[in-house]
């Protein structure tokens, strides 16, 4: 070879040495057997040994050996495509013995006769590891969004929804597949309300710009159910203060209402019993003083009645003053009723036979004639604990005002049942009769509440049966009517035990 050729071949190879040395990959060219021939300074960098010892090694002495057959499969895919490029990701071990994920580009070249081949170099090891810790946060968030016990919906700027947490898809019964890249107005009323709550989230009105303090409010369920929901939402930007995203956390409250309805019916009934108590002694003790007088009064109008002649023209007022007389006694009745303290006697009765009793008692009255009745008894139903006598007056009772209710005919449905009450059975007298005006039905178990013409009734007969179901029996009673419709009473008493 001439000294001119060799001078042109030392500098083409310093030229492309200085090319390598300015790469920001590491460069290393192997031969066929792996011996590495050449190594930029970027490949002694990321391996942490001098160009000079790499130029006594081997590629594969480089990689960890788990990667072993993977850099193999590389060469074969190399040797049968001649100028191929093939890519993949390594560990690579470095001469601290560090681990270094790689990522490595290996193409080939035949020069005089022999193969050569290049293998360019990349560290990635800090993207793997910003890939891995974004991977760990996402998962965090995940974890932290499907366990949160608050319904958590996010949308872009275009109202898209991109996150449907699991407490979402139970309260509303949507699985997330079926609500991503859907509309959030979706779960709205109307699209006014979803409108109405975005101009809220971007005033300053409502907890501060970007965000809204919890509200109640109601979405609709994929069954079209309306629920009651407490909502808090609030604005995600970007570093120039425009919108990315809205989130939405919110949480049912079903199941609050329903409990404060039952707290309220409570202490309701609390009330009711603590009135009844005050009002039966405060009866009792007018009833005693004025039973006395009432005896005497009517003994004697009774004597002076029988003593006058058909003509005398007394005879008639002395009538009027006996009837009024009786009148005033079954008030007073009533009364030491309504007051009664004593325990009287209880046993295992079977309720459907008790109601049997006051029907054949009262269907063929002249009342019942025009009214069919409806029985619908629970042939197991479980025995309860209770006077007989006592729960008799409350069914006649009940059954008679339903009668009254119903001067022109209708029907008597009496149902009797398990109670959706745990421990409890459950007995409905319902009519179709003229039904109870709404602004009576809080007064309606009051004492000395009627409804009825002055003299057709004392308002006493729904406060005993109150006293008699809620006091005596650890029961429940409650009423339900519409005007023009009908009433229902709803008895609740509770099962005998084993």
């Amino acid at each position: 070879m001439s000294l001119n050729a060799k001078i042109n071949i030392d500098k083409e190879l310093y030229r492309y040495q200085l090319i390598t040395e300015m790469s920001n990959d590491g460069v290393l060219v192997f031969d066929e057997d792996c011996r590495i021939i050449f190594a930029n300074g970027m490949a002694s960098e990321l391996t942490g040994y001098s160009k000079k010892k790499l130029l006594t090694m081997t590629f594969m002495t480089l990689l960890e050996p788990s990667d072993h057959r993977i850099f193999q499969d590389l060469m074969v895919q190399v040797q049968e495509k001649e100028r191929a490029k093939v890519c993949a990701e390594l560990k690579m071990v470095c001469r601290d013995q560090k681990i270094k994920n790689i990522e490595i580009c290996i193409t080939s070249n035949r020069e005089e006769g022999t193969i050569k081949y290049y293998a360019y170099i990349k560290d990635v090891s800090a993207q793997r590891e910003m890939a891995h810790e974004l991977k760990r946060t996402n998962q965090f968030f995940k974890n932290l969004l499907e366990g949160s016990v608050n319904g958590i919906i996010v949308a872009d700027n275009r109202g898209k929804i991109m996150i449907f947490n699991a407490e979402a898809q139970r309260i509303l019964g949507y699985q997330a597949e079926e609500m991503l890249e859907q509309h959030v107005t979706k779960l709205y009323p109307s699209r006014d309300e979803a409108k109405e709550i975005m101009r809220k989230l971007r005033s300053s009105e409502f907890g501060g710009k970007g965000k809204l303090n919890p509200i109640v409010y109601s979405v609709i369920s994929k069954t079209g159910e309306v629920i009651p929901i407490q909502l808090a939402a609030f604005l995600v930007y970007d570093e120039e203060g425009n919108e990315l995203a809205s989130v939405g956390v919110f949480r049912d409250l079903r199941e609050q209402i329903k409990i404060e309805k039952e707290l309220q019916k409570t202490q309701l009934q609390l009330i009711q019993s603590e009135k009844m108590a005050s009002l039966g002694k405060l009866a009792a003790g007018v009833a005693h003083e004025i039973n006395n007088p009432l005896g005497g009064i009517l003994i004697y109008a009774g004597l002076l009645y029988e003593g006058a002649s058909p003509e005398d023209p007394q005879r008639e007022k002395l009538g009027k003053i006996i009837e009024a007389t009786t009148r005033c006694k079954r008030i007073v009745k009533d009364l030491l009723e309504f007051a009664h303290q004593g325990k009287d006697q209880f046993e295992a009765l079977d309720i459907n036979h008790n109601v049997e009793q006051c029907l054949a008692l009262l269907q063929n009255q002249a009342l019942f004639h025009n009214i069919t009745i409806e029985r619908n008894f629970c042939p197991h139903l479980p025995k309860i604990q209770g006077n007989s006598g006592q729960l008799n007056q409350v069914f006649t009772n009940i059954i008679v005002n339903a009668a009254e209710a119903m001067p022109h005919g209708g029907t008597l449905i009496i149902n009797t049942e398990r109670s959706p009450r745990k421990g409890f059975i459950k007995i409905e007298i319902k009519d179709t009769g003229c039904g109870i005006p709404k602004q009576y039905l809080s007064q309606i178990f009051d004492p000395f509440f009627t409804t009825k013409e002055v003299g057709k009734g004392t308002g006493l007969g729904l406060s005993i049966s109150y006293r008699i179901i809620v006091d005596a029996h650890g029961g429940l009673i409650s009423v339900k009517s519409a005007e023009g419709k009908g009433t229902a009473f709803i008895i609740e008493l509770p099962i005998a035990s084993a």
